[in-house]
């Protein structure tokens, strides 16, 4: 699925296109994300999302096709054939990492859940990761990364986040609720 935003007459051909693969099967939270991105390149840039629910398919469309990013939630790519282990998701974000970037050399930021992040980091930085962040994240972390991680032909001048987005204030909200 491929996301298009609509500009003003006035602005078009002022704006740069990002073309960004988000790697992740739940619709609800590819569609966060997706906001997150929007807002963060709001007036500066077009993004335009792709998705990929499995392992494969992500590393298939990264390989394929150019893309100014990928985002990969290892936990919510759906496992090929093989029976799920318990870092079966982290063995198979690591591989696609490896396979992406040994044929493609754009960023790669990995998602992961706060518990998983201490643990999985190293490992999947060395694997070729260039940022891990963790659910819920807030404006200024992804603009951060989005900032250092766009290629530099087209890197936007400043990104500015001014308040938490919404997706992390539902994420935090949600997990809270999930503890209680």
């Amino acid at each position: 699925m491929r996301v298009r935003i609509e500009l003003a007459p006035e602005n078009l051909g002022k704006m740069k296109t990002y073309h960004i693969l988000l790697g992740n099967c739940e619709g609800l939270l590819n569609d966060f994300i997706e906001a997150l991105f929007r807002e963060v390149c709001e007036g500066k840039a077009v993004v335009k999302c792709a998705r990929a629910a499995r392992a494969g398919d992500l590393v298939r469309q990264a390989c394929e096709r150019e893309f100014d990013l990928v985002v990969e939630v290892p936990h919510n790519l759906l496992p090929g054939f093989c029976a799920p282990t318990p870092i079966g998701f982290i063995a198979t974000a690591i591989e696609s990492i490896q396979t992406i970037k040994s044929r493609r050399p754009g960023p790669v930021i990995v998602i992961v859940a706060p518990e998983e992040r201490s643990k999985y980091e190293p490992l999947l930085l060395e694997a070729g990761a260039d940022c891990v962040l963790e659910l819920p994240f807030d404006g200024d972390q992804l603009a951060s990364a989005v900032g250092r991680l766009l290629p530099p032909r087209a890197r936007l001048e400043y990104l500015e986040s001014k308040r938490w987005f919404f997706a992390g204030v539902l994420m935090r909200g949600l997990r809270r609720l999930a503890q209680s």
